[in-house]
């Protein structure tokens, strides 16, 4: 997959996949936290998947900063080919308390399924942050904070586990996600009425 979207094999891949709007996602945060990154480790590549009102902002902030592809909307097969072949997916979530159309972002999931585990940065006492602790296949931290972002990044670009951490991801949305197993058991459920 590397080879074929003209991604760098010898380097450690980050991925941000979703809308480049304001609103949940803390766009600011992710680009202040690669540049930052850069100046540490320049052994990454970022792909950027995604457009909004935001977007040429953040291009702007990182391009001839950090080795990065910009992709402005991919069908969901290309999308999940780009995920599968990173290493390590990017959320970066704001601290917003009420829900603004749902909390839980979707990313997280398809992430995991694509056996790449997650940074996520979001508010403690979430419906997102009670699965994520109970997954485990990745980091959660406090949000709006991009020197900690940076440092997570970092931290988990040295962990020898990051593949395993990936492969718990998949395993838990396979157990308790899969729409399939999903729709089982609520044919039991139904069944015993």
């Amino acid at each position: 997959m590397k080879n074929k979207y003209n991604i760098p094999i010898d380097k450690k891949v980050v991925i941000y996949f979703g809308s480049y709007n304001s609103g949940m996602n803390d766009i600011e945060i992710l680009g202040d936290a690669l540049v930052s990154l850069c100046e540490q480790n320049n052994n990454f590549h970022f792909i950027s998947i995604g457009s909004g009102n935001q977007k040429e902002e953040f291009i702007n902030k990182i391009k001839n900063k950090i080795s990065f592809t910009h992709f402005d909307s991919l069908d969901s097969t290309k999308v999940a080919e780009l995920v599968a072949a990173s290493d390590l997916s990017l959320i970066p979530r704001k601290p917003i308390e009420t829900d603004t159309g749902g909390n839980i972002p979707v990313k997280c999931f398809e992430s995991w399924a694509c056996g790449v585990p997650v940074l996520l940065s979001t508010i403690e006492n979430t419906e997102i942050s009670r699965i994520f602790d109970e997954c485990g296949s990745g980091k959660r931290i406090s949000p709006a904070d991009s020197n900690l972002f940076m440092n997570e990044i970092l931290n988990l670009f040295g962990r020898d586990d990051l593949n395993d951490l990936g492969k718990k991801g998949s395993e838990f949305v396979k157990i308790n996600f899969d729409r399939k197993i999903q729709a089982e058991k609520i044919s039991i459920h139904l069944s015993k009425l």
